[in-house]
């Protein structure tokens, strides 16, 4: 294999991979907000809670994965600046 094939096999397994990544915090973002939607700022306690039972419980890949999608809720609460409880406004 020449260099140069070994270079371009690399970047497009950067590229793909940077697709996915792009595509699950789309993914994640978009739970986020609607955990904030349905539960308001109560979503991000519930969801950290669950993340520490998880963690407990030996699911160590699923306590990151809703620590990811508490810490976007969060990002989210943050940028709106709402102090709301129950509904998050429309």
């Amino acid at each position: 294999m020449q260099f140069g094939e070994q270079h371009r096999r690399t970047l497009n397994y950067r590229r793909r991979l940077g697709r996915v990544l792009l595509h699950e915090s789309v993914r994640v973002h978009s739970l986020a907000l609607k955990r904030l939607a349905r539960d308001g700022i109560v979503a991000i306690w519930v969801l950290h809670l669950s993340a520490a039972r998880a963690y407990r419980e030996g699911r160590k890949a699923a306590a990151a994965t809703i620590i990811e999608i508490a810490d976007a809720a969060e990002r989210e609460w943050l940028r709106r600046k709402t102090v709301q409880i129950g509904r998050w406004p429309r």
